[in-house]
C-alpha cells in the first residue's frame, strides 16, 4: 500500500482504509419477523420472484426487475477522500452487464463499449462524495437515465451523457418500464438534500434508502407502498451523538424494515469504506446484525415493535 506523508499518511496508516479481506459479494437477504417474546428477529430468505440484486459495495447495488436494470449511487472509486476502498466491488466494471436472471439479454456487446448493456436507470441519493462519484458516472455512456435530487441536476448534467431527471420528495417519473418515486430521507440538511427512492415494475417494488437517520418516514413509506425489498444502510453510524440523525445503526435498520413491512432486507453501506477514524470498525455493523438472526427460521414478517438502539 502506498502511504502518503504528514497528517494524511498518519490517518491512512491508522486504518482509514486499505484493501483487505475478500471481495464484497452479494450479502445475505433477510426477512424480519416478531419472535414470541415480541422482539424483532431475522431469518435468511430468498429474494422474491422477479427481483434480483447484488450489493456491489457501500451504497452501490445492481438491481434487476422485469422492467429494467437499476444501479444505485454508483461508486467504483478506489478512495473517498482519505479513505481507501477496503474491498473490491462485487461486480467488476467490465462485468456490469451481467444478467441476473430476470431479463434475457442475448445481444452481443458492441466492441469498445465503456459500460456494455449497463443499467437502464441510475438513482443518486445525494451529493456526498461516498454516494456521488462523477468519475464513475462519466463511464456510464448514454444508455442510462439518471434520477437525482432537484438541487443536484445542474451538477449531474455536467458529468453524464444520458438524460437527467430531477425529483423532489413525493414526485415520480417513468423511465421505460420502471416507475420511480422520490421519498424522504433523514440526511444531509438544507445544503445537501437527500432522497430515497421506491422503484416499481410489474408488481414488484424496491426501496433504496440511500443515507438516512431513523424517523417516522419509514412507517409512512410502508403505508404508501408494498415493499418487496428494502435496501437499508447499517454502517457509518458511530459516534451516535454525531450521526444518529444522519445514519441508522443495525438495530434501527431492522426496526425500519419492520415499519416498512418489507418482505426482505438487504443491508448496505458497511464494510467498504471506513470514512473517518472515529467511525466503527468496518465489519462491526454486520457482526451486530448477527445478533438478530434466528437460525430456526420463521415464515412471517412482522409489524413494527419497539427496538432499543445501542
Amino acid at each position: 500500500m502506498k502511504v502518503g506523508y504528514g497528517i494524511m499518511g498518519m490517518i491512512v496508516a491508522a486504518g482509514v482504509g486499505c484493501h483487505s479481506g475478500p471481495p464484497a459479494g452479494p450479502d445475505d437477504v433477510f426477512a424480519v419477523f416478531r419472535a414470541p417474546d415480541d422482539s424483532l428477529r431475522l431469518r435468511r430468505t430468498e429474494l422474491p420472484e422477479g427481483i434480483r440484486a447484488v450489493w456491489i459495495g457501500h451504497a452501490t447495488v445492481l438491481i434487476e426487475l422485469p422492467g429494467g436494470r437499476i444501479l444505485t449511487d454508483p461508486l467504483y472509486a478506489e478512495r473517498v477522500g482519505l479513505s481507501l476502498r477496503l474491498r473490491p466491488p462485487a461486480i467488476a466494471w467490465e462485468d456490469l452487464s451481467v444478467t441476473l436472471g430476470v431479463q434475457e439479454r442475448a445481444e452481443a456487446d458492441p466492441p469498445g463499449t465503456e459500460c456494455p448493456r449497463g443499467p437502464d436507470l441510475v438513482v443518486i441519493s445525494h451529493a456526498h462524495p461516498d454516494h456521488f462519484d462523477p468519475a464513475t458516472l462519466r463511464r456510464l455512456g448514454t444508455g442510462a437515465a439518471v434520477v437525482c435530487p432537484k438541487g443536484m441536476a445542474r451538477t449531474v448534467r455536467r458529468v453524464v451523457a444520458g438524460p437527467v431527471v430531477p425529483l423532489e420528495v413525493g414526485q415520480d417519473t417513468q423511465i421505460r418500464q420502471l416507475h420511480v418515486t422520490a421519498v424522504h430521507a433523514e440526511h444531509g440538511g438544507v445544503f445537501c438534500p437527500a432522497l430515497g427512492y421506491v422503484i416499481e415494475s410489474a408488481g414488484r417494488s424496491v426501496y433504496f434508502a440511500g443515507d438516512t437517520g431513523y424517523g417516522p418516514h419509514f412507517s409512512r413509506i410502508g403505508r404508501q407502498f408494498q415493499i418487496d425489498l428494502a435496501l437499508l444502510p447499517i454502517g457509518t453510524h458511530k459516534p451516535r451523538w454525531l450521526l444518529r440523525r444522519q445514519h441508522v445503526n443495525p438495530e434501527e435498520a431492522v426496526q425500519a424494515a419492520a415499519e416498512l413491512n418489507a418482505k426482505c432486507l438487504l443491508p448496505i453501506h458497511w464494510g467498504t469504506f471506513r470514512l473517518f477514524p472515529w467511525n466503527e470498525p468496518a465489519n462491526e455493523p454486520r457482526a451486530r446484525l448477527e445478533s438478530f438472526i434466528d437460525e430456526r427460521g420463521c415464515a412471517t414478517t412482522g409489524a413494527a415493535a419497539q427496538c432499543t438502539p445501542r
